[in-house]
């Protein structure tokens, strides 16, 4: 899923503001919400499953949290490397936005 073009918060892990941290902590609590809204209860569905998918989704983007609080970590480094090969790193906001819809969306149709 990671590499699906989308937009981030932060730019620069070295200049990671608390204002970035309120942010994706609002982003992950309405991903949690709506995952409950959408799944809880759906029969069809294992919970531990998604609780799977959110974990490994996450997993990436909290390891570039962590580089941010040692940048000489030469294994976190190597990670940031072969994460920036997935993303598009000249992709706008406006683009960004609308592929994780699209992804969204297309998601939705095949549930």
């Amino acid at each position: 899923m990671d590499a699906i073009p989308h937009w981030g918060y932060i730019d620069d892990l070295t200049q990671v503001k608390k204002r970035d941290f309120k942010l994706a902590a609002i982003d992950f609590a309405i991903g949690i919400i709506l995952i409950l809204v959408l799944f809880f209860g759906e029969l069809k569905i294992n919970f531990m499953l998604i609780l799977i998918g959110i974990f490994g989704s996450l997993l990436p983007d909290f390891l570039l949290v962590l580089l941010s609080f040692f940048p000489e970590s030469k294994f976190l480094s190597k990670f940031d490397l072969i994460h920036d090969r997935f993303h598009k790193k000249s992709l706008n906001k406006f683009t960004g936005i609308t592929t994780q819809i699209l992804t969204i969306l297309l998601t939705l149709l095949t549930i």
